[in-house]
């Protein structure tokens, strides 16, 4: 039986594209009355999201799964 391993993703241009990506959506989120920290996603490696009255605290990834769901809400 043989396994799986997984290979880790490092690619400096990939986390550039990831962050503009965030700064870009956060844009959009505005309208969704969606506040986004994306200086705490550089300062702290977390974002603040604040949204309907909560505050959520996201890595990268999930910050970006998160305002690409709540955009694609309508």
């Amino acid at each position: 039986m043989s396994t799986a391993s997984s290979a880790v993703f490092d690619n400096p241009q990939f986390d550039e594209w990831l962050k503009q990506e965030i700064l870009r959506l956060s844009v959009d989120a505005l309208n969704k009355h969606m506040v986004v920290c994306t200086a705490c996603g550089q300062v702290k490696g977390d974002y603040i999201i604040d949204y309907q009255a909560n505050e959520y605290r996201f890595d990268t990834p999930k910050t970006y799964a998160f305002l690409t769901f709540i955009l694609s809400q309508g």
